[in-house]
């Protein structure tokens, strides 16, 4: 079956990185363009694999995310920032994240694109010497992006805004991961703090070292196992199993020869080692996956998931963790005399009594049924703060597994909506062998 070429301002472009609601259109690249299509030269040039260009730039969210991930995490940071090092820190990472905010602001795709690549070419067909690109044609952009060409506008719109819709999603969980991770970073460095010789701080900053480095190979290989999960199911069990589009961005490849030596290229595989790309990613504390202890009986055990498990327990308690902790912490401080005073202590100990707050009182080692004192008041905020705590810790664990999912389903999205679109007439300028 034949499949149309393409041509400049004819064929809508959709990206797996638009942020954006609206598909672009495929420009050309070239200087001086000699094929076209139809008779008004110049309008409707025939693509090649040097057009590699849009009439529109796409909001990317690949500046977006770096810009967004790097202030959240400075503002994290800087709430519980302290001394030197720690300002240091948030200067560097909101001067870096102010610096990629200016990038996103002026983004163009036009340099990303102009360093990707097309896949699934003509091979034989050439326009001005350069191979030609059809509707099976793929182009990867620099940034990551996968684009594919539309004809139908209806359909490239649709997939636009699913797709938009899935990247702010991830955007926004990837900004909250962020934050979360500076925030709780400086309680990675306790150790060091309290050593109080050299080497005992060389000793301790080398374990977190090794702990963060170690987190990154275990996350690495979580996320990867996630992906090819996902993508397994949609290829064998899911609606995409017969996609073309889809199976071409997993799995097809190129070997081409740079500099005497082969190297394969891929459209979207799946890769163990991503690329770094915010500051999360190399903060994640391997022991937030597992932690070995030490039993009553003086024997190793590990203890896996051990803050997603206990946040998700804590995690109905959460509202009333966090409305007993605002009520408890106006009254740290406060003597005895003036608690048993105090109009706003004594109905705090009447919904303390009425059980209101049940669970938390529970958890009160000091609880005093008769009169509210500041023992009662250290003892349960400390609980609902250790409580609070651990429910974020297991949350922010979460958050960037489900981020992937919506990554995931841009490409998904992506390839449905070039299914459909194959149903939709092209040029009348058919190539009936599109890859050979």
């Amino acid at each position: 079956m034949g499949t149309s070429y393409l041509s400049k301002d004819e064929v809508f472009s959709v990206c797996t990185y638009q942020l954006g609601t609206n598909p672009k259109k495929f420009s050309h690249s070239r200087d001086k363009p000699s094929v076209f299509h139809g008779k008004s030269s110049g309008e409707k040039v025939l693509l090649t694999i040097q057009d590699r260009n849009l009439n529109e730039a796409f909001t990317c969210k690949s500046p977006w995310a770096l810009a967004s991930s790097f202030l959240a995490f400075a503002a994290g940071l800087a709430l519980v920032a302290s001394g030197p090092i720690g300002w240091i820190a948030v200067g560097v990472t909101a001067t870096i994240g102010v610096c990629y905010l200016v990038k996103a602001a002026s983004h163009k795709c036009t340099d990303p694109l102009g360093g990707g690549k097309w896949f699934l070419v003509h091979g034989s067909v050439r326009f001005n010497g350069y191979t030609a690109v059809t509707r099976s044609s793929i182009l990867k952009c620099g940034n990551g992006g996968v684009l594919t060409p539309f004809f139908s506008e209806a359909t490239a719109k649709k997939a636009a805004e699913a797709i938009a819709s899935n990247n702010r999603w991830e955007l926004g969980l990837n900004t909250a991961a962020s934050f979360g991770a500076g925030f709780f970073l400086p309680s990675a460095f306790a150790s060091v703090g309290s050593a109080t010789t050299l080497g005992g701080k060389f000793m301790a900053g080398s374990i977190i070292t090794g702990k963060f480095a170690a987190g990154f190979v275990a996350f690495s290989a979580i996320f990867y196992a996630e992906r090819a999960g996902i993508r397994t199911w949609n290829e064998n069990i899911g609606d995409l199993k017969d996609n073309a589009t889809y199976d071409a961005m997993n799995n097809y490849k190129e070997t081409q020869v740079v500099n005497g030596k082969e190297q394969e290229t891929n459209i979207d595989k799946n890769t163990f080692w991503p690329s770094v790309e915010k500051p999360d990613d190399v903060t994640q504390d391997v022991s937030d996956i597992a932690k070995v202890g030490v039993d009553a009986n003086g024997k190793y055990n590990i203890i896996y998931l051990e803050n997603l498990i206990q946040g998700t327990k804590n995690l109905p308690h959460t509202l009333k963790d966090a409305e007993l902790n605002i009520k408890l912490a106006k009254h740290k401080g406060k003597s005895r005399p003036v608690l048993n005073r105090d109009p706003e202590a004594q109905k705090l100990l009447e919904e303390l009594n009425n059980g209101k707050y049940s669970k938390q009182v529970r958890d009160m080692e000091n609880y005093n049924p008769r009169r509210i004192n500041p023992t009662m008041v250290k003892d349960g905020a400390e609980a609902t703060k250790t409580r609070l705590t651990t429910t974020a810790q297991g949350v922010l664990f979460v958050m960037p597994f489900i981020s992937t999912l919506f990554s995931e389903a841009s490409r998904s999205d992506l390839a449905r909506a070039a299914a459909k679109d194959l149903k939709v007439a092209g040029t009348h300028i058919v190539a009936n062998t599109p890859i050979d």
